[in-house]
């Protein structure tokens, strides 16, 4: 296996521009906005790649058949050397990798319905992924909901690493100063703590993908809803196009996208990673 330069990572975005879903994430590491690894077969004839982000994320694609690729993905997607030291998300393309894991993993596989009440290790989790189109005429004038004493704030630098939790601008941007000049993000403020965020997480052109995370107390609540429309009322306001993706499995997130105005335009397998 072979680790693709820095400077070299310009590469894979031909192959990106092959991809029908949202994989921005991966372009924004492809074109070096964002720290990232990229994996290839053959760096001097890349035919497939295994891209990754720190916050845990991955993207695979390609269709070449290759052994030795093969041979070193499945020892890293099974955690064979204990290489992870967290949990991971994968999204791969084309459809030859799914028939490759169904034909060759189907022992280490498990679908997320069957693994809520045990811990697996050896397997692979399947969820799906949900990809959204924002559209305007759907999306509610006001939120319907009554917060005494919430206060929605616009995030920046010196929020930065105020924020607590997992999804998050500092799991994402490499720093605060980088946050501040091209990232967008809206907290709510109850009891002096910031409970609720949505910020971009990644940016593609005038394309902003959405982060979101609610501390578990605040949550059910409505804060998520306020910071969510000060976001879409901002991208609205300056030209930008919200991009909401999530797990089916998450419903919470699956249904506030629906009363956003969000609708569902393509799922795909969400392979979770499980860490040894």
């Amino acid at each position: 296996m072979n680790l693709l330069p820095g400077q070299e990572y310009h590469r894979i975005i031909p192959f990106l521009d092959q991809v029908p879903f949202n994989c921005i994430f991966a372009r924004s590491i492809a074109q070096r906005h964002v720290n990232g690894t990229i994996f290839v077969d053959d760096a001097r004839d890349v035919h497939n790649a295994y891209i990754v982000h720190r916050y845990g994320m991955s993207f695979l694609f390609g269709d070449r058949r290759n052994k030795e690729f093969e041979a070193w993905l499945f020892s890293y997607l099974l955690d064979e050397k204990k290489q992870r030291f967290y949990d991971e998300w994968m999204q791969v393309y084309p459809d030859y990798w799914n028939d490759l894991f169904h034909s060759s993993l189907s022992s280490h596989l498990i679908r997320a319905e069957e693994n809520k009440l045990t811990r697996y290790t050896h397997f692979i989790e399947i969820n799906q992924r949900v990809n959204f189109s924002f559209h305007e005429e759907k999306y509610p004038a006001k939120a319907d909901i009554h917060l005494p004493g919430a206060n929605v704030i616009r995030l920046d630098e010196r929020s930065y690493d105020m924020i607590k939790g997992t999804v998050v601008p500092s799991a994402f941007w490499n720093t605060a100063s980088e946050f501040g000049k091209n990232g967008v993000g809206f907290g709510a403020l109850a009891d002096d703590l910031i409970v609720s965020v949505v910020f971009c997480a990644f940016r593609q052109d005038n394309l902003l993908e959405i982060g979101i995370e609610t501390m578990e107390p605040y949550r059910g609540r409505g804060y998520a809803t306020l910071t969510s429309m000060a976001f879409i009322d901002y991208c609205l306001k300056h030209g930008f196009i919200p991009v909401w993706s999530c797990r089916y499995e998450n419903v919470n997130s699956y249904h506030l996208a629906r009363k956003l105005g969000f609708e569902p335009t393509f799922r795909l397998p969400f392979y979770r990673l499980c860490r040894q």
